[in-house]
């Protein structure tokens, strides 16, 4: 992808946090990805290997430690005050739990036409009609929900109204950091439906992050790995998802299926592997430290990004040849 393809850019971001007695956590190290226009890429990885951060980074919430972030043209990363705060209606994020991301003090369609009244959008019937228009979107009744407050909605009436924040700027990407998560299954699918209608109906570009690959297969046109903060795969969304060439800890694979009448469980591939504390693998080559299939060379240089097919790129020494299926 030439940098005139790509909406958002991201370059060998660093992510590091103080740990005491002079030690760093680094929490992202040297990620680099490009989003199209229009596309969703998914964001996967276990808990704690730096989804969240990443996504927080490239909002510049907090800025990273080092790397650069692209929005079209512009250098977030180089602007400051005033420059930076004008970019901010071009990119929002949903965070992960909808309820405390929601002010408590404010009713539903204060919190929806904020954004607009800071950006001094339009008049105030104009932003009472855009508030209106995205309620609706959302599937929020206005009449019903435009004086309560957001402790009298439920998990995924939070949500919805987190989504009608969001896109009431009418931004250009929406970083999605695991907006289902916390809620039930059934539910589950009612939000992911929804971000499908409202990435169609206003035109957005989507980083989804989870660490469910169950739902990110379902919505993510690209797919990219994470662990221990570094990609380790990154590759596009196929029927068989994920096309797995990777041998890594994580095993979605092997972790996450749908169960289903005719679905019948395959034995199960227990992988023995090493954990090291993010706090000191800088410069660890991470993280592909599988005994069953490591070598020498595992412990003595990091693996750098390879291709092993059509836009499907794998940082590992020993790539797995054969694609791992997920049954459906």
């Amino acid at each position: 992808m030439t940098p005139a393809d790509a909406l958002l850019r991201v370059d060998n971001l660093v992510m590091e946090f103080p740990a005491g007695r002079g030690r760093k956590v680094s929490a992202v190290a040297n990620v680099s990805f490009d989003l199209h226009p229009g596309e969703t890429l998914g964001l996967v990885g276990e808990s704690g290997c730096g989804k969240s951060t990443t996504g927080k980074a490239v909002m510049q919430l907090p800025r990273p430690t080092r790397g650069t972030v692209r929005l079209g043209e512009t250098d977030l990363t180089a602007l400051k005050g005033a420059s930076l705060r004008a970019t901010r209606p071009r990119m929002q994020m949903i965070f992960q739990d909808p309820i405390s991301s929601l002010n408590p003090r404010r009713t539903v369609a204060d919190i929806v036409e904020e954004p607009l009244r800071i950006w001094r959008s339009g008049r105030p019937e104009q932003r009472r009609e855009k508030v209106r228009e995205v309620l609706e979107a959302v599937g929020i009744d206005v009449q019903a929900a435009r004086e309560r407050k957001p402790h009298e909605f439920s998990g995924g009436q939070c949500q919805r109204i987190s989504i009608a924040r969001a896109v009431v700027t009418e931004p250009e990407v929406i970083i999605c950091d695991e907006p289902v998560s916390a809620l039930d299954v059934s539910v589950q699918a009612q939000i992911l439906n929804l971000l499908e209608d409202m990435k169609t109906r206003y035109g957005l570009t989507l980083v989804f992050i989870a660490h469910d690959l169950a739902v990110v297969k379902n919505v993510s046109d690209r797919v990219a790995v994470m662990y221990l903060g570094k990609l380790c795969e990154i590759g596009p969304h196929r029927p068989s998802m994920p096309s797995r060439r990777i041998p890594t800890p994580l095993r979605c694979s092997d972790r996450y299926r749908c169960p289903t009448p005719a679905w019948t469980p395959r034995p199960r591939i227990i992988w023995e592997a090493t954990f090291p504390h993010p706090s000191i693998h800088l410069g660890l080559p991470v993280p592909h430290l599988l005994r069953a299939l490591a070598t020498d060379v595992c412990t003595q240089a990091e693996p750098q990004m390879q291709a092993v097919g059509v836009e499907h790129f794998v940082a590992c020494h020993h790539p797995l040849v054969s694609p791992v299926e997920i049954d459906r």
